[in-house]
């Protein structure tokens, strides 16, 4: 059986599969989409006046402070 485990963190948020068959270690997977080389996710959330919908992580904190 495949098992996920989500992380919502203060600073970081992640995600890690499992197969119950295997030794227990889990394995953090990249986020395809939202952070494309990367296996964590700042816990940010940018709201831009300009932008139609709102902005996730590294690219919020890039938002945010300029």
């Amino acid at each position: 059986m495949l098992t996920c485990g989500i992380d919502f963190g203060t600073s970081n948020s992640a995600l890690a599969l499992a197969q119950s068959k295997s030794d227990g270690s889990a394995e953090r997977i990249f986020l395809s989409g939202v952070e494309e080389h990367h296996t964590t996710l700042p816990t940010a959330l940018f709201y831009a006046p300009h932008l139609p919908q709102p902005v996730t992580g590294r690219a919020a904190q890039k938002l945010f402070f300029e």
